[in-house]
This record gives C-alpha cells, sequence and structure tokens, in this order.
C-alpha cells in the first residue's frame, strides 16, 4: 500500500483534496487548506527525533514481519529449530533497514513530497491534523464523519478516490 497504516490514506494529496471538497472549499480557500495540513504534516515530521521514532517503528514493523513469516516445521529437533531461526533473523540487517527509511523519510521531507510520507509513517495524529486543517473538527468527529460517508457513499468522489488510492496493493 502507498500508507504504512490504512488511516494515513488521509495524507495522501488526492484523498485530503477530495475530502476538502467535499467540504465545499474551492479556489484559493481550498488550496489554502491544503497547503496548510501540508505544512503542519512536514512540521510535526521533520525533526531529527520525529525521523529517529519513524525509523525506529519501521524497523519493529519490519521485524514483526518476519518473524510472523517464520515456519519451522521443517525442522526435526532443536538444533534444526535453532539453525533455521539463526539463518532467517539473520538475513535481516536491521541497520540497513533504518539507514534506508531514514533516507526516504529525509528525501520526502527535504523535497515537501507528501505522498512519500505515508509509506514509513505510521504517526496516529496525522489523521487529527486532517481533521483538523481540512474540517475545522476533533478527531473523534472526522472518523466519525469519515466512516458515515465511506458506508452510506454520500461523499462518491471521496470513496473513489480513497478506493483508486488503495488500488496499488501489492501483496509481499
Amino acid at each position: 500500500m502507498p500508507v504504512s497504516e490504512i488511516e494515513n490514506i488521509i495524507v495522501l494529496p488526492s484523498v485530503n483534496r477530495a475530502i476538502a471538497e467535499s467540504e465545499e472549499y474551492v479556489g484559493a480557500d481550498l488550496e489554502g487548506r491544503l497547503i496548510g495540513l501540508q505544512a503542519a504534516i512536514f512540521g510535526t515530521l521533520s525533526s531529527a527525533k520525529a525521523i529517529d521514532t519513524v525509523v525506529t517503528r519501521y524497523c519493529r514493523r519490519r521485524i514483526d514481519r518476519l518473524l510472523k513469516k517464520i515456519d519451522l516445521g521443517g525442522a526435526s529437533d532443536v538444533a534444526g529449530i535453532t539453525a533455521e531461526y539463526w539463518r532467517l533473523t539473520t538475513a535481516l540487517n536491521i541497520g540497513d533497514i533504518a539507514e534506508k527509511a531514514a533516507a526516504r523519510s529525509q528525501e520526502a521531507l527535504r523535497e515537501q513530497d507528501l505522498p512519500k510520507l505515508p509509506g514509513d509513517h505510521d504517526n496516529k495524529g496525522l489523521m487529527a491534523l486532517a481533521a483538523s486543517r481540512l474540517m475545522s473538527s476533533k478527531l473523534e468527529d472526522f472518523e466519525s464523519w469519515l466512516t458515515r460517508v465511506l458506508k452510506n457513499g454520500t461523499v462518491p468522489a471521496l470513496s473513489a478516490t480513497i478506493r483508486n488510492s488503495v488500488s496499488t496493493i501489492h501483496p509481499e
């Protein structure tokens, strides 16, 4: 998916534009809201501490994913289990993963490339920023609205935009 967690789909420019347009923002007001959201997102994620937090959480997710995929069913004894476990886990170069994740985050921040950020960032606070910047609402109200309009299809442009955004899912 183009995001690390489904909530971050809201951060994608096409989706946050569809949300703002559903609120009938147009012209300079629409662009101002979108620019304000983008600035708030980059401001939240641009510190060294924020990047380190993102990289740490990304590494944890990658390790967790690897551990869930490990199949030790072919080992016939404890020594075999141990050998297979070590073979599979040592193949994961955490330092390299961290370095690449940090480089992607720094590149997205440097280039102010909003679509690149949600792939590694699993910051649930981004949705709260979208709620306040796009709809002037609290997170809880925004989540309720979003759930309602996606269930009942009352904002078809938003539903279509989200559907198009997640159509890029590629199984690993």
